[in-house]
């Protein structure tokens, strides 16, 4: 989670449980009845999938239930969306899951500033695997469609698709973990210009004026990444950034 300038609210990401799943968990008891899988490997539930469907990638965690949220407990309102209903048309292809992570907001409060996953329609998982199109958006007008009374079933219910967030960074393949600086003029993330080939990689440490201007989008590398290893062993070279 992360507190706004204020720390009057909070942003984290979530994961909605599927329509139809037990409170205490995905998986069906041990020994249930409904605990064998069923045949041809059909999702156990709505967005999960049996350990045996030929359409994942073996990774038992998958995120196609994944939530924004943000809270502000002061004005009483709750803001929950889905990452397809965030991004701008084209953005995403017909069909995939958009998965945001490691939302922070921006130097008014008032936005967020957040990764997104982009994963194809064949639905893979994301527990293990970083190697997906990622990039940065800002939502400007984060409460413009959010609910009242936290504590209510409305505010539990995700809020109506409002304007779409901006992309930040289009040029690059791999954009995650944005930060502001303490004076709010400068972003810093973790990027890759190009694809990788295994589960992540090293990665640069780039930065933006922010708030970017209208026309672009330009960043700058701080720390480039290390391709080879250290001549040291003992910690006092840099390895680079994972």
């Amino acid at each position: 989670p992360r507190f706004s300038p204020s720390g009057s609210a909070v942003a984290w990401t979530a994961e909605r449980q599927p329509a139809g799943a037990a409170a205490a968990g995905y998986w069906p008891a041990a020994g249930a009845a409904d605990a064998k899988e069923p045949a041809g490997g059909d999702a156990l539930l709505a967005g999960k999938f049996a350990l045996g469907d030929r359409q994942s990638t073996g990774e038992a965690l998958l995120v196609h239930s994944s939530q924004l949220v943000a809270w502000d407990w002061r004005a009483d309102r709750l803001r929950v969306c889905k990452g397809e209903d965030l991004l701008p048309d084209g953005d995403l292809s017909e069909g995939g899951v958009a998965v945001p992570a490691h939302p922070c907001f921006d130097e008014a409060g008032g936005g967020l500033i957040f990764a997104c996953h982009s994963l194809p329609p064949w639905r893979p998982g994301l527990s293990a695997c970083l190697n997906r199109p990622t990039r940065l958006y800002h939502l400007p007008s984060l409460w413009e469609a959010a609910g009242g009374g936290a504590g209510g079933e409305e505010a539990a219910a995700p809020a109506a698709k409002a304007a779409p967030a901006r992309c930040l960074t289009p040029s690059l393949y791999f954009a995650h973990m944005p930060r502001l600086s303490p004076d709010g003029r400068t972003l810093a993330f973790a990027a890759r210009e190009g694809e990788f080939r295994s589960h992540s990689a090293g990665f640069e440490l780039r930065t933006m004026a922010w708030p970017p201007p209208e026309a672009g989008h330009g960043s700058a590398t701080l720390v480039p990444i290390v391709r080879g290893f250290p001549a040291a062993t003992d910690g006092s070279s840099f390895a680079g950034l994972f």
